[in-house]
Order: C-alpha cells, then structure tokens, then sequence
C-alpha cells in the first residue's frame, strides 16, 4: 500500500536528494524542470516560507512518484492555489512517476488531496507535455477538470551529422546558414566555443548583461531582472553543470564575448533555453549564429531532439514546422467556493477591479468556518 509523506519545507525537500535523482534517472520522460537540482533551486528563491507541499509517495519504501507542488495566491484574493514548484520560470512541468506505477501514484495523490480538501481551492498545473498522463489520472468523478492547450513548443529531431542536417533543409535555408556564418568572419576573427567550468561564472554574467540590455531596449525587463532571479540562474547554472547538463554556448568575437546561450543536454535532448547577444552588431546576424552553432554542437553531441521550449518566436519556424503544445490542467471539487477559485485563477491576468472585489466577497461568503 503506497504511503504519502507530506514535505512542507526546503530542508525536507533537500534531503531527498538522492532518491530523487534515482527516480529521475529511471524516467525517461523527466526533463531538466522535473531535476531536484531546478526545483530545489525554485523553492530556496521563489516559494514563500511554509508554501511548499510536496507529497513523497512510498511503496515498500522505495520513492514510486513526487509531486513537487506548492501552494500560491492569485493576488487580491483568498484563493488557495496548488501548482507545481517553479511555474512561470519552467518551460515544462509535470509530476515525476517511476514507470509503470503510474495507478499507485496518482491514486495516492488523489487520496491525500480528498482527506486535505481544507488545505486547497483549486490545483492550476501548468504547462504540461503532450505526453503527460496527468490530465487523464485526474478526470475523475469527484473532481471538475478543465485542460487546454497553453503554449506552442517547436522542435526538430537531429541527424548524426552537421552535413547531414544541412542536406535536409531547403537549398534556399542553407545557403542563408552558410551566408550568415561568412559575413561574421570577414571582419573579425570568430570563436564559436562552449564555455568550460572556469569562464562559467563571466558567461553567466555576460548573459544577464546582453540579455537585459536588449529587452531594455524594447523598455521591458527580462527574465534576469532583480538580484533574486539572477541568484537563482547563478546557482542552477553550477548545479547544472556539475551534472553535465548544461553547455553554455558563446561567440567571441576578436577575444571579446559577444553572444552567450543557455543551452540544456539532458537524456539526449537538447533545449534552447535563453540567449544574449550584443545588439550593436545585429548587422552581423550574431544571434543568428549563435543559434546555429548551439544547433552544431547539439548534433556532435549525439543528442537526438533539439528543443525550442516553450515560445511562438518567429525565428523558430525558421528551423523546423514540428509544434508541440504544453497544457493547462485546472481541477475544482465542485463546490461553489473551489469553482469560483478556479475561475478566478484561470483568468487570473484579465480579472478587473470590480470583478476582483465581487469575487472577493464571493469567496469570503463561501469559506468553511475554522
């Protein structure tokens, strides 16, 4: 009989480290964003103290599934929202199950959050894979559920080799690749490198320059802005690394470090999470380039898929026609107070103030007494 351990804080969440990377090796599926090494590091920045719920689900006392979920308020309003640690700065989330124990997993969770039913209003799991068989082990008859498509994932298998994968674009997509790397290297001596352990610390730094310098052209921020968020990326990158899962890709240009790109390796895929490049010489099409050298290197790699992650970028179709889609997967109980929760929580970023205020005294009117 499977048994649910409830772990509400980071210390217990950094203990199951090593049961957590046995089970992640035995799931093929599993992504950077399951990896203790990226959730940890959400939890310690992101999560506010007493927020996390994760359930450690036990058979025999070995490790069948973790839910590494935590629990979050929609602004202004006294909803109790479950959602996986690190959603909004994951590209693809789901629950990590050791295979083929997938029924004793779910039906663990699923009797843990009917006893704790006081503890939630609503559990808003985003950006989902396609493949993932959470949506169908929560369409039960206890529960409403609600699961649409979120957001557009290109991505392109990778032959054995560079040539190979030249030949199988169109003549016109070939010549442009061969083009772009010709014009960089007329007037300055190029350098297409993966950064080893010792220049980790300037790549990172050089990425939070470049990056935020050109969003900041456009007058937004980035993802890198506050010191908080870059303390996050610092650390992941080094846990990363450690594991051989992250190669950072850069350009230097006559000794000088003008691109930079965050790029994951893991069980022989490939994803392309974020890049910066000087603007000042978009005329040399450095971005471009960059993202051909990150697709290069991935192939001598021996990886097999190179991920786009989550994003409807042009640029993306450029290279590949394959879409994906993650999901959304929104479930109530029901009652009236966990509909409205997950009402509110869906149309989170279009509720106005009076909508927010009928839903306030909505939500207040319908709360269980302590």
């Amino acid at each position: 009989m499977p048994e649910t351990v409830l772990v509400d804080n980071r210390e217990g969440l950094n203990k199951l480290r090593n049961k957590w990377d046995a089970l992640f090796e035995l799931c093929p599926g599993a992504g950077i964003f399951q990896s203790w090494e990226w959730v940890a590091s959400c939890a310690e920045f992101f999560s506010r103290d007493n927020s996390i719920s994760l359930l450690c689900v036990q058979e025999e006392g070995r490790v069948i599934g973790i839910a590494p979920l935590e629990i979050t308020r929609v602004p202004g309003l006294p909803v109790r929202r479950l959602q996986f640690i690190g959603t909004g700065v994951s590209d693809s989330l789901d629950f990590l199950v050791l295979p083929g124990f997938e029924e004793e997993f779910f039906g663990a969770v699923r009797t843990w959050l009917e006893e704790n039913f006081r503890l939630w209003d609503v559990m808003d799991l985003q950006d989902l894979p396609p493949s993932s068989q959470t949506p169908r082990a929560f369409a039960c008859r206890r529960w409403r559920s609600v699961c649409r498509d979120q957001n557009v994932n290109y991505y392109m298998e990778l032959p054995a080799t560079w040539d190979e994968f030249l030949q199988g674009l169109s003549k016109k997509r070939r010549h442009e690749i061969r083009r772009l790397e010709r014009v960089m290297r007329e007037d300055h001596d190029v350098l297409c490198t993966v950064l080893p352990r010792e220049e980790l610390t300037q790549g990172i730094d050089t990425l939070f320059s470049l990056h935020t310098g050109r969003w900041q052209q456009r007058g937004e921020t980035g993802i890198f802005y506050g010191e908080n968020r870059r303390k996050f990326y610092t650390q992941v990158a080094g846990l990363l690394w450690d594991k051989g899962w992250l190669r950072m890709q850069g350009i230097k240009l006559d000794g000088r470090l003008k691109a930079v790109g965050w790029c994951f390796a893991c069980k022989g895929r490939a994803g392309y999470y974020i890049t910066g490049w000087d603007t000042s010489l978009a005329c040399l099409s450095i971005g471009s380039n960059l993202l051909s050298f990150s697709v290069r290197d991935s192939i001598e790699q021996g990886l097999a898929e190179y991920d786009f992650l989550r994003g409807n970028e042009d640029y993306k179709s450029h290279w590949t026609k394959n879409v994906r889609m993650t999901r959304r997967l929104v479930i109530h109980r029901g009652d009236l107070r966990s509909l409205l929760a997950a009402c509110a929580a869906a149309a989170e970023r279009r509720i106005g103030y009076r909508t927010r205020r009928l839903l306030q005294k909505c939500l207040h009117r319908t709360e269980s007494p302590a």
